[in-house]
C-alpha cells in the first residue's frame, strides 16, 4: 500500500483528540462484500466467540483485539446498506450502534468502507456520523482500488468527514497497526452531511422534532432525526410501527402527524420513501468528487471477466459448471471422509458395547450414545467441504455475480437468486444446505429457504425410494421405476415453491429483498480466512445442533428398546440356549456348526422382531394404524415411518428388522424385497402394491423425517417453533397428499394389486 494518498493515512487522526477515558467496546460495521469479516479475523487474531443477540436469530460475534493500551473488545456487526432498517440484521447494526442493547453504546464505531466503491459505502458512513457515535473510517481493500486505477486522497476525505480515515487490507492485515491506534485515540464524531431537504418537509419537521425527542431509533436526533422519518420509508415504518405499539393518545397523535407530513411532502411532488437517499447521494457525489480520481472504469481483465460471467448464456454455463463443482463436493467426493466418520463411529460403538459386557448398557452406549454422535457427526466433512467452497466463492466476489445471474428466476417464487445454491446442495442433504442459507442476508428470505430445503430430495431418500420401486415395479418396463422417481423429486420441487409462496403470504410476509446491481470487484480469497470461517461454522454446527441430536436419538433408542418385558410368542432364550448348546457340542464339524449358526441367526431376527412390535414405538404404530390405513399403511410401515425419524435411510433396515431378514438390510435385499411382495392384510389384500407404495413414496416426499434437520433448524432459528411448526405443518401436507392420492387412486380401481 505504498502511494503517495496512504501515508498520510494517521494523519487525519492526528489533532482530532482522544476520550477522557480509553475505548474499551468497539463495533465494527459495513456493507456485505467489502472485506469486513476479514478486517475482523486480522484485527483479533481469530479470538473470538459466536452466539446470538438474545432473542433474536441474528448471529453475533465478538472477538478480542490485544493492544499496547489493553484489550479491546471488537463486536462484529451484521453486515447492512443503511441504518434505515429493511431487514432484521439492519436493526440489529443500529440498534449496536444506537445502545439499545444490555451493553450499552460502543466507545467507538469502525466502519468499513470499500475502497473500489466509496460512493455506495459512504451512505453507511454518513449515516453512522449522524448518530453522534466516535467513529474511525477503515477504507478497506484499497490496495485492490489503486490496482484498479482508483486514487483516493485519504488526508482530503479525513478532514471533510471530519473523522480519522485509515487504509487497510483485511485480507493482508496492512493497516491493521494505523486502525487500532486510531481507535484508541478515540476516534471523532465527525460532520453531519448538510441535505438539503425541500422547504415543506423542513417545516414539518421542525414542528415534530420537539415531540418526536426521547423516540429517537439511532440515526441522529433532533431536527435530522425528523428529517429523515419525513424522507425514508424504512425508517417511518419503523417509527410508525414503535409509536402503533405504545397505543397511547400522544403516540397516536404523532404516528397522524407524521402519515399527515409525508403526504403533504408527496403532494409537493417529492417522494417520501427515497428522498432522503436521493439527496444523501448527491451530496455525497459532491463530498468525494475532488478527492476521488479514477484512471478507468475497472481493470481489463475484470470487465472482460464481467461481460463473459454475467452473460445470460456464457455465464448461466459457467455458472452451473461451478454449482455442478459445489454439488459434486457435497454429494459424492465428501463419501471417502463421509465412509470413515461412519465406520470409525461403528468400530467405537462395537469396541464400547464389547468393553461394558453388551446387555442393555452395550446397546445404550453403541446404538443411543454413538449412534447419537454419528447422527451430526457423519455430517461434518459435508459441511466442511461446502462452507470451503461458498467462503472462497464469497470472497472472491463471485457470489454475487451468481446471485444476479439467478435473481430473476428465483423471483418466480419470491426468493433471491443466492437461494439457489442452498436449495441445490439440499438435493445432497438438508443439514449443510440449510447451513449454506448463512449467505443470504436478508432474514426474511434466508427463514423462506431454510424452510423449503427439507423437500428437496436428499440422498437419504433414495433407500427408500429404491426399496420401494425395487419391490413394487420390479416387473416393469424399466423406464416405468425412473419415471417414478422422477415424477417423486418434481412434486418435492413444485410443494417447495407453493410451500414458498404460502409463507411469503402467511408467516412471513414482504416482498423480497431488491437485487443490488453493485457488483464487488474480484479479489483472491485469503486462505487463513477460509479455513477459519469454515472451522468457526462447522463447530457451530457441531457445538450448536450436536447436543439436541444427541439427546433426540437417545431418546428414540429407548423407544425402541423399551419396554423389556414385552410378551413374546415363544421362549427364545431357551431356544437360543438348546441353539448354542448344540453347537458346543458339534465337535467342531463345520458344516454343522454353520447350519446352526444361521439357525440361531435367524432365531435372533424373528426375536428382534417380536420386540420391535411389542416396543413404545412398536405399541404407538399399531395404536396409529387406523389413522394410517387410509394412506396404505399397516402398523409395520408405520414402525418404518416412525424409526426413520433418526434418520430416513433407517427406513430399509427397520423394516428388515420386522420383517426378519436383519438390520443390515439394505434396499437390494431380495429376502426384504419379497417378505415386501408377500405381506397381506388380515383379509388378505396385499400391503404393498403400486398405489400403497406411490402413496409412501409422496409421504416421504413432503414429511420431514429426519431429526438432525430438525436439530440444526433449532440451531439456526434459535427457536423451537420453526423446527416443529414446520415438522408439524409438513407431516400434515404429506398426510393430506398420501390420503388423497391413496383414495382417489382405490375409487378409480387402481389400489387392487
Amino acid at each position: 500500500m505504498k502511494s503517495k494518498a496512504s501515508t498520510p493515512a494517521t494523519a487525519g487522526v492526528i489533532g482530532l483528540g482522544s476520550l477522557k477515558k480509553k475505548p474499551r467496546r468497539v463495533a465494527l460495521c459495513g456493507n456485505p462484500n467489502v472485506g469486513k469479516t476479514s478486517l475482523f479475523n486480522a484485527l483479533t487474531g481469530m479470538r473470538q466467540r459466536v452466539g446470538n443477540y438474545p432473542g433474536i436469530t441474528v448471529e453475533r460475534v465478538v472477538g478480542t483485539v490485544a493492544t499496547s493500551a489493553g484489550p479491546l473488545q471488537l463486536v462484529d456487526l451484521p453486515g447492512c446498506y443503511s441504518l434505515a432498517p429493511r431487514s432484521p440484521d439492519e436493526r440489529v447494526a443500529r440498534s449496536e450502534i444506537a445502545g439499545e442493547f444490555e451493553d450499552g453504546a460502543p466507545d467507538v464505531v469502525i466502519v468499513v468502507a470499500d475502497s473500489t466503491n466509496l460512493e455506495r459505502s459512504m451512505v453507511l458512513v454518513t449515516q453512522v456520523i449522524d448518530t453522534g457515535r466516535s467513529l474511525v473510517v477503515a477504507l478497506n481493500q484499497y490496495d485492490m482500488a489503486l490496482a484498479d486505477g482508483v486514487s483516493i486522497d485519504v488526508e482530503a476525505l479525513s478532514e471533510l468527514l471530519g473523522v480519522p480515515v485509515v487504509p487497510t487490507c483485511g485480507r493482508t492485515g496492512e493497516g491493521r497497526a494505523e486502525l487500532v491506534s486510531a481507535v484508541l485515540a478515540g476516534g471523532s464524531r465527525g460532520r453531519s452531511l448538510a441535505l438539503q431537504f425541500p422547504d415543506v418537509l423542513t417545516r414539518h419537521a421542525e414542528q415534530l422534532a420537539p415531540r418526536l425527542a426521547g423516540r429517537e431509533v439511532g440515526v441522529g436526533d433532533g431536527l435530522r432525526f425528523a428529517e429523515l422519518v419525513l424522507s425514508s420509508a424504512a425508517l417511518a415504518e419503523d417509527v410508525l410501527g414503535r409509536l402503533d405499539a405504545e397505543d397511547s393518545d400522544e403516540s397516536r397523535s404523532i404516528a397522524a402527524d407524521i402519515r399527515r407530513a409525508r403526504q403533504d411532502v408527496e403532494d409537493a411532488g417529492h417522494d417520501s420513501a427515497t428522498l432522503s437517499t436521493e439527496l444523501r447521494f448527491a451530496a455525497i457525489d459532491a463530498l468525494i468528487a475532488p478527492i476521488l480520481k479514477r484512471t478507468a472504469d475497472q481493470s481489463p481483465w475484470q470487465a472482460r471477466a464481467d461481460r463473459f460471467l454475467t452473460h445470460p448464456v456464457s455465464g448461466t454455463l459457467a455458472m452451473l459448471a461451478v454449482f455442478l463443482l459445489v454439488f459434486m463436493v457435497v454429494y459424492s467426493w465428501s463419501g471417502g471422509a463421509i465412509d470413515f466418520v461412519d465406520k470409525t463411529l461403528t468400530a467405537l460403538g462395537s469396541w464400547l458395547h464389547g468393553l461394558v459386557g453388551g446387555g442393555l448398557l452395550g446397546s445404550f452406549v453403541k446404538d443411543g450414545i454413538v449412534a447419537g454422535l454419528g447422527a451430526f457427526l457423519v455430517f461434518v466433512p459435508q459441511i466442511a467441504m461446502l462452507f470451503v467452497l461458498l467462503e472462497a466463492l464469497e470472497d472472491s466476489g463471485y457470489l454475487a455475480r451468481a446471485a444476479f445471474l439467478l435473481d430473476r428466476v428465483m423471483g418466480l417464487v419470491g426468493l433471491p437468486g443466492r437461494s439457489f445454491l442452498p436449495l441445490l446442495s439440499g438435493f445432497a442433504c438438508a443439514i449443510p444446505a440449510i447451513m449454506a442459507t448463512r449467505t443470504i442476508e436478508n432474514r426474511r428470505d434466508r427463514m423462506v429457504t431454510m424452510a423449503i430445503v427439507p423437500l428437496m430430495s436428499c440422498q437419504a431418500r433414495l433407500p427408500v425410494y429404491a426399496v420401494i420401486v425395487g419391490a413394487l415395479f420390479a416387473a416393469s418396463p424399466s423406464w416405468v421405476p425412473a419415471t417414478v422417481v422422477l415424477v417423486m423429486y418434481v412434486a418435492g420441487i413444485v410443494v417447495a415453491g407453493v410451500v414458498a409462496k404460502g409463507l411469503q403470504h402467511s408467516v412471513l410476509p414482504g416482498a423480497r429483498s431488491p437485487l443490488l446491481l453493485e457488483l464487488p470487484s474480484y479479489r483472491r480469497p485469503s486462505l487463513r480466512s477460509v479455513l477459519f470461517n469454515t472451522g468457526k461454522r462447522t463447530w457451530s454446527f457441531v457445538a450448536g445442533a450436536g447436543p439436541i441430536i444427541l439427546v433426540l436419538m437417545m431418546v428414540l433408542w429407548a423407544a425402541l428398546t423399551f419396554p423389556r418385558d414385552v410378551k413374546l410368542q415363544r421362549d427364545f432364550g431357551a431356544e437360543s440356549a438348546q441353539l448354542e448348546a448344540r453347537i458346543v457340542q458339534s465337535d467342531g464339524d463345520p458344516s454343522r456348526v454353520e447350519s446352526l449358526s444361521t439357525e440361531l441367526v435367524e432365531l435372533r431376527r424373528v426375536e428382534s422382531s417380536e420386540r420391535l412390535r411389542g416396543s413404545y414405538i412398536g405399541q404407538v404404530a399399531q395404536l396409529i394404524e387406523p389413522v394410517i390405513e387410509p394412506l396404505g399403511f399397516d402398523w409395520k410401515i408405520g414402525v418404518s415411518i416412525l424409526g426413520s425419524f433418526a434418520a430416513r435411510e433407517v427406513f430399509v433396515p427397520t423394516l428388515g428388522v420386522i420383517y426378519a431378514v436383519g438390520d443390515k438390510a439394505d434396499e437390494h435385499d431380495q429376502g426384504l424385497l419379497d417378505s415386501m411382495r408377500d405381506d397381506r392384510w388380515p383379509d388378505g389384500r396385499p400391503v404393498f402394491t403400486p398405489l400403497s407404495g406411490i402413496s409412501l413414496l409422496l409421504f416421504y416426499v413432503i414429511a420431514l423425517q429426519c431429526v438432525s434437520t430438525l436439530g440444526v433448524l433449532k440451531r439456526e432459528t434459535n427457536s423451537w417453533r420453526w423446527p416443529v411448526g414446520l415438522f408439524l405443518a409438513y407431516g400434515a401436507i404429506a398426510y393430506i397428499a398420501s390420503l388423497a392420492v391413496f383414495q382417489l387412486g382405490t375409487l378409480l380401481g387402481l389400489g387392487a394389486t
